[in-house]
């Protein structure tokens, strides 16, 4: 899917500042601390193209705040974030989080809505949640973690 490259990032975040510092960058996926950045956005790919194993998430950077600092062209924006409109910036308020699926595990909420608390569970003998039991959807449009069902023993 038109790689540029990957390499370890320790957040969610962190891939997308990546990908925006470089113009040719136009989606990411990211998934257990590794950031594939991409020049092909979700139009010009096929779901054949996806990675979906639990844990990895595939996302255009145009859906993403134009900078992390909640400016807009110089003003703060709040509560809100800042948004590429053609040419020019806005602030919008974010509704929601992107949905969250946990593969081999369920969640006892499937609200996406900015302040829902979500509990999560493996439901796959053999597997354990790597990362936070409870997750919420913030303000800024992110799960407060990517939690995922991992293998009950892991190897060092």
């Amino acid at each position: 899917m038109n790689l540029i490259r990957s390499e370890y990032v320790a957040s969610l975040q962190g891939c997308y500042r990546l990908c925006k510092s470089l113009s040719i960058c136009k989606s990411i996926t990211y998934g257990m601390e590794t950031c594939s950045l991409h020049s092909v956005d979700s139009s010009q790919v096929t779901s054949a193209d996806f990675i979906s194993e639990n844990g990895f998430m595939f996302s255009d950077i145009s859906e993403w705040p134009i900078n992390p600092s909640d400016t807009c062209e110089g003003n703060p924006c709040g509560e809100d974030r800042c948004f590429r409109l053609g040419e020019s910036y806005t602030c919008k308020t974010l509704e929601s989080c992107h949905y969250y699926k946990l593969s081999l595990g369920k969640k006892n909420d499937t609200s996406t809505k900015v302040g829902t608390y979500v509990k999560l569970t493996c439901t796959e003998p053999g597997f354990k949640l790597i990362g936070n039991v409870v997750i919420h959807c913030q303000r800024n449009g992110f799960w407060s973690d990517y939690s995922f069902c991992g293998p009950g023993k892991l190897h060092t």
